[in-house]
């Protein structure tokens, strides 16, 4: 005896909305004007600073995080000398504040 049902619903049915479109590989480009506006804040911010402006959390957030990621979009934009100059900057900022800045009480 054989169980096997045909298909109650016909054929299947063809997609309705054809194969899917891979995504444009440009499909959004950051703008070096964007990254460069944002270590511009980073710089004047740090450079009128004594000591840090933000906790150990966020220092490391942004020493470990946002300035690689910038610098990595930077480079990717063809922006590798601009890179290399921020780059640069930062750790001179990041040098001079580690020196000025006392260490946290620990919890």
């Amino acid at each position: 005896m054989s169980y096997a049902q045909p298909n109650l619903f016909g054929e299947d049915q063809p997609d309705l909305f054809g194969p899917a479109a891979a995504p444009k590989a440009d499909a959004y480009r950051v703008k070096p004007r964007h990254v460069l506006n944002r270590f511009a804040e980073f710089d004047a911010l740090l450079g009128r600073a004594e000591v840090w402006p933000w906790d150990a959390a966020r220092r490391a957030d942004m020493r470990e995080r946002t300035w690689p990621y910038l610098l990595a979009k930077l480079r990717e934009i063809g922006c590798a000398e601009e890179a290399r100059q921020w780059e640069a900057i930062m750790a001179a900022h990041a040098a001079r504040l580690d020196a000025a800045t006392p260490p946290e009480p620990a919890a």
